[in-house]
């Protein structure tokens, strides 16, 4: 039997995040464009492992950092 090499880290923010330029610039967006924007609007999904919880952990430190 094999072993799953799947390793939860549950959100442990990795060095480098990678690959989410776009969405971040999207959300920072919508935060500078206020309600109402299209940025502030978000729908993150995905399967098990893909850096959702680590993407919104970046967006809530963005935002804290905006006030």
């Amino acid at each position: 039997m094999q072993t799953n090499p799947f390793k939860p880290t549950a959100g442990k923010t990795p060095p480098t995040i990678i690959g989410r330029e776009d969405v971040l610039e999207e959300f920072n967006e919508g935060l500078t464009n206020g309600p109402g924007a299209p940025g502030r609007l978000m729908r993150i999904a995905g399967v098990r492992g893909t850096g959702k919880t680590v993407l919104l952990d970046e967006c809530s430190r963005l935002a804290q950092s905006r006030g």
